[in-house]
């Protein structure tokens, strides 16, 4: 398993290069630099800024207790965020910016293979 660094985001760049690199190893990331964005009343989507960054990390579940980011899945298979009823202009422009991101990403990405983002909020974690 590899990290990205204590207090260091995952960016758009490194997680291509894991994506085809790393052949399917757990990649542990800091939770705490992320901000999780609720877009209806059960979605959430997290990312650090810049926003081109969205693409890492796109649609997250967090602990109702914490907050924290439950590890993912790290993949790109075409999937579309579904809009919400109750969705607001904010939340449309950040789904569709996600929609949209994803399938550039997709794109981009080319060959590679699926791995676990392991979300972590402890120094300890990335020593």
């Amino acid at each position: 398993m590899g990290h990205a660094g204590k207090r260091n985001k995952l960016t758009y760049e490194q997680a291509k290069w894991w994506w085809r690199n790393a052949g399917g190893k757990p990649l542990v990331v800091d939770g705490r630099e992320l901000t999780v964005w609720r877009t209806s009343k059960d979605s959430q989507i997290a990312a650090p800024m810049p926003l081109d960054d969205l693409k890492v990390h796109g649609h997250v579940s967090t602990n109702p207790a914490n907050g924290r980011i439950y590890d993912a899945g790290y993949d790109f298979e075409p999937k579309v965020m579904a809009m919400p009823q109750d969705a607001d202009i904010v939340d449309k422009v950040r789904i569709t910016s996600r929609n949209f991101l994803n399938e550039l990403a997709i794109d981009e990405h080319g060959k590679g293979t699926p791995f676990k983002i392991v979300y972590r909020y402890e120094d300890k974690d990335f020593e």
